[in-house]
């Protein structure tokens, strides 16, 4: 029994410490930018954006979430390339409640490579080439509006997509374009 109650007492320790551990970024609060703050996060940390226009590339980080104020108050810009990139994420990494915004000059609204696992959530990818490139990815797409775009709103290659009550509108050529994988849409 002693040891069963050391054991609980370890593990409710561990747990606490972890919660602890775990820190909010506040942009531009604390940092001038969101790739700044997620630089300076460790997997666990939440990036908050503040309501504004943001312009540059974002990389996202494993186990960092980051969270905008709303799709009508953060926006994302970025010219040419890839707005977010994501690229070899473990499992729990967010991106939710922000506009992806390409000024019909960038190629792709999330470009998704190497093993990415990412959901996102309550978004808006617009006015790109592509809305999201998914390529050896495990991606969620959760009430995401798509849309619109030069070619295709969501291109998937050797990756595994859900779309969840999202919608894909006005794209160039294809809503979803497959290559060989696996994808399931729902609502």
């Amino acid at each position: 029994m002693r040891l069963y109650l050391r054991f609980v007492v370890a593990l409710t320790f561990l747990a606490a410490a972890s919660i602890a551990l775990a820190a909010t970024r506040h942009v531009p609060g604390e940092f001038p930018s969101i790739q700044a703050a997620i630089d300076a996060s460790s997997p666990g940390d939440e990036v908050r954006v503040s309501p504004g226009p943001y312009s540059g590339q974002v990389v996202l980080k494993s186990g960092v979430n980051v969270v905008g104020s709303g799709v009508d108050m953060t926006t994302l810009t970025r010219g040419e390339g890839s707005v977010v990139y994501a690229g070899n994420l473990a499992s729990g990494t967010t991106l939710s409640d922000l506009t992806i915004a390409g000024v019909w000059t960038a190629d792709v609204g999330v470009d998704c490579h190497a093993g990415a696992n990412l959901h996102i959530v309550r978004c808006v990818i617009t006015e790109v080439e592509t809305g999201a490139a998914c390529d050896n990815a495990n991606i969620t797409f959760d009430r995401v509006s798509i849309g619109p775009t030069i070619r295709t709103g969501i291109t998937i290659n050797s990756s595994n997509v859900t779309v969840v009550n999202s919608s894909i509108a006005h794209a160039g050529s294809n809503g979803i374009h497959s290559i060989n994988a696996a994808f399931s849409v729902l609502n």
